[in-house]
């Protein structure tokens, strides 16, 4: 089902009314799929960058606090989500 609107009943029974076929949405699920494993990779990557910045190899005050304080920022769609 492609649920393009809310998840209100209208808009459920409008999209299990407008059903497509597997063959048509493939390529979508296949972006997605990508977009997943990117957003694992990019997890390690981050925690690599934390933890380099945490024993002082990127400088004296990166990552030297508490919480949010003590994370190195290395967003890929930071600005799009938050917008």
């Amino acid at each position: 089902m492609w649920l393009t609107g809310s998840m209100e009943a209208a808009d459920v029974q409008a999209a299990a009314k407008r059903l497509r076929n597997a063959g048509e949405t493939i390529s979508f699920w296949r972006a997605q799929q990508a977009r997943a494993n990117a957003d694992g990779f990019w997890q390690y990557l981050v925690r690599a960058y934390t933890a380099t910045a945490r024993m002082g190899l990127m400088g004296s005050d990166l990552a030297k606090g508490k919480g949010k304080a003590g994370l190195v920022s290395a967003g890929r769609v930071q600005s799009a989500t938050l917008g």
